[in-house]
Formats: C-alpha cells, structure tokens, sequence
C-alpha cells in the first residue's frame, strides 16, 4: 500500500472533519498492520499492530488551501520497529475514531524506523505543500 486517505477520512475530510479544531492525532503502526481500504476506525487497528503511545493532538494549521501539520515527538512505551503511520481524528472512543490517512516510506524518508522507547521526531512534509493542499498552480 502506498501513503494515501483512507477511503472513508476522505470522505469525512470533505462532509465532517474541521482540521483547525478537531484533535487529530498519529498512531505508529508495525509491519504486522494489514492495509485494509474497508478499515474506517481506530478499532479496525488490532491492538498488536499498532505501537503502544499515541501522540497528543497534532499541531494543525489551515491557510490558503494548505493543511500544515507542525513536526511533533512522540515516545512509544517500548523499543519497536514502526513500518506505517496512520492519522486518525481522536473521539476518545476507537469505535468513532476516523482514520483519516495512511503513510508509509512513500512520504515518510526514515521508514521503516526502529524505536529505543524515547522520543521519535515525526516531520511530514515540510515543503510547499505541507500535508495537503488544495491550492491550485496556476500557469
């Protein structure tokens, strides 16, 4: 699988998720995590397939089309080796919890990323597009 929205965050993108005041959130994922496009929860995720320690909500600013998401450090409980990222919009019920967008080393340089247990700098695209931009070049 390749970095891309999840079918249904695609959908929540454009009819529900408000990404300037939603808490959005990373989870790490480890190679057993099995891509599935029918996964639209947090609790589609088996619990062996994602690192233990989420990060808080992520950092989000939204400007001319641009959806950036500010680099953050996030520390998983115990030394793992992360093979995915996924962004989720966080209810505080996993059952609720939208997964919005699936990254792997398509998007992200340093994957797959063994962990010792302490903090792991995630940046995503820091260049003129940010996350996702919905700006049109004009020619």
């Amino acid at each position: 699988m390749a970095t891309g929205w999840m079918p249904s965050g695609a959908d929540a993108t454009l009819k529900t998720i408000n990404w300037d005041t939603d808490d959005i959130r990373l989870v790490m994922l480890l190679s057993s995590y099995s891509f599935s496009a029918a996964h639209d929860f947090l609790d589609d995720i088996s619990a062996d397939a994602a690192v233990n320690g989420t990060s808080s909500a992520l950092s989000i600013t939204v400007a001319s089309g641009v959806i950036d998401i500010a680099d953050f450090t996030i520390t998983p409980d115990t030394a793992q080796t992360v093979a995915s990222y996924m962004i989720y919009q966080h209810t505080g019920t996993e059952s609720t919890a939208a997964l919005l967008f699936f990254l792997d080393s398509a998007k992200v340089s340093n994957l797959p990323l063994s962990t010792t247990g302490a903090g792991v700098s995630i940046v995503i695209d820091n260049g003129t597009f940010k996350f996702l931009s919905l700006t049109p070049i004009l020619t």
